[in-house]
């Protein structure tokens, strides 16, 4: 069997550390068909801060404005260091999640501009964890949804609804 040549492969760059950040649940944003959970990913939670400001602003004129498609109407956003990722979960195929990325520079949001996964990357290790708890709550909801019968169909669908956009996840790494 052939060697296989790692030598050139996987080489983090010159003095690179691994920074974990944490995860803050900063509440919710509600449109007219939309309700986005907000996180953060920053070690402290700078609560107040202009760029959480700025972000929540962002979001918030993106709901009222309508300038994001809903899709189903539940998802999340998560703001990191130098991204604000808004995920929404589809309509047509619900097993399948929306991504819309901004990027800011130096750490200033009111610079947020929409751009590619393949210009910045989709997501960093952190902001795994969130995904990794959201599609754990996603399919709490779909699966409870999926059992809803008899009476009360409307409260019972509400409930779930509740459930999911209140099931976070906090965690200092």
């Amino acid at each position: 069997m052939a060697e296989i040549p790692l030598k050139n492969i996987g080489n983090l760059p010159k003095g690179y550390k691994y920074e974990p950040g944490a995860i803050w649940p900063q509440g919710a944003f509600y449109g007219s068909d939309l309700i986005l959970k907000f996180y953060t990913t920053f070690k402290e939670i700078p609560i107040g801060s202009k760029n959480i400001e700025d972000s929540k602003n962002f979001i918030q004129n993106l709901l009222d404005r309508n300038r994001l498609d809903p899709y189903i109407g539940l998802g999340y956003t998560i703001l990191s260091k130098n991204t604000l990722n808004i995920f929404r979960w589809y309509q047509e195929d619900p097993q399948l999640l929306m991504q819309t990325i901004y990027e800011y520079e130096k750490g200033d949001t009111s610079t947020l501009e929409i751009r590619s996964v393949e210009d910045i990357g989709a997501l960093c290790l952190t902001e795994t964890i969130i995904v990794a708890h959201e599609k754990k709550a996603w399919e709490n909801y779909i699966d409870k949804v999926s059992k809803i019968k008899g009476l009360n169909k409307e409260n019972k669908l509400y409930q779930c609804k509740l459930d999911y956009i209140n099931n976070t996840i906090s965690i200092n790494l």
